[in-house]
């Protein structure tokens, strides 16, 4: 399998970047030094020209994978219809129940579906980046 079908699109692993994620991976983005357009690496190229990290899908399965993640219950990814659907459930302060929130998104790598599930956890309070 080609690395681009590995890891999360560049502008995915920019924003988890801005995010503050610094997970040890394998693969990079970084500047070409030929002419400066993205190119995927696996860290040989000085590191001045890293854009951003890039986690494989499993590496963010490993975020995504406890029952909690802070005040989320249940992180769960399927495929229904070709389209990746993926739920959390979260817990109502005042009623103690569970609301379910949900996201279908017809991207075709799995990988991509992950990194905005990590994206949304962290942009929404849900996820602590010393965890991410």
């Amino acid at each position: 399998m080609e690395p681009k079908q590995l890891i999360p699109d560049l502008e995915l692993c920019k924003r988890l970047k801005e995010l503050g994620w610094k997970g040890e991976t394998y693969f990079r983005w970084e500047r070409d030094i030929f002419d400066d357009s993205p190119i995927i690496t696996t860290g040989v190229l000085p590191s001045s020209r890293i854009i951003a990290l890039a986690p494989t899908s499993e590496e963010l399965g490993e975020i995504l994978r406890p029952n909690y993640i802070g005040d989320i219950y249940h992180v769960v990814l399927r495929l229904m219809d070709d389209k990746y659907l993926w739920t959390a459930c979260e817990e109502d302060t005042k009623s103690g129940e569970l609301n379910s929130i949900d996201a279908i998104d017809p991207e075709e790598k799995e990988v991509n579906v992950r990194a905005k599930m990590v994206i949304w956890l962290i942009e929404n309070g849900h996820l602590k980046l010393e965890t991410a």
